[in-house]
């Protein structure tokens, strides 16, 4: 499984519209992606909302446990369904509670955070692409240590 972090500290500059955009055209190329959209701006989360597997992504960091059940069932629920209906893209989904974790530390995310990439995985997910904050806040430097 691939994983890419759309990443820059500097905000405006296309994360989001890139990310998006590589998400669709992988999913049209057959490809099952996974979004984990960790940016509390919550933009991805907004265009790719009907693709959500019910796991918000501050749950994800916090309790990785309880989020893998969650995210297996959602993902096994979908697949043998048209493409037009699944479009083979899985979002976890940005949620204001995200800003809480800014004090948490990084390794700590992190490792959380590679828990999550782990069931991925094993749902049969292809690539991740994870879209971060404008910020050098612990879950913008989460996702480029999972890489």
């Amino acid at each position: 499984m691939k994983t890419l972090v759309c990443a820059n500290q500097k905000g405006g500059v296309g994360k989001t519209t890139i990310l998006v955009h590589m998400a669709f055209f992988l999913a049209e190329q057959g490809k099952m992606t996974a979004v984990i959209d960790v940016d509390h701006q919550m933009n991805a989360s907004f265009t790719l909302s009907k693709y959500s597997v019910g796991v918000s992504a501050s749950k994800a960091f916090t309790e990785p446990d309880s989020s893998k059940e969650k995210i297996s069932k959602a993902i096994e629920s979908r697949k043998g369904k048209s493409e037009s209906e699944n479009h083979n893209i899985y979002l976890i989904e940005a949620d204001a509670a995200l800003l809480s974790l800014d004090d948490v530390k990084a390794d700590h995310l992190a490792k959380n955070l590679a828990t999550i990439l782990k069931t991925l995985e094993e749902c049969g997910i292809e690539i991740v692409l994870i879209d971060t904050p404008p910020a050098l806040v612990s879950r913008f430097a989460a996702a480029l240590m999972v890489v």
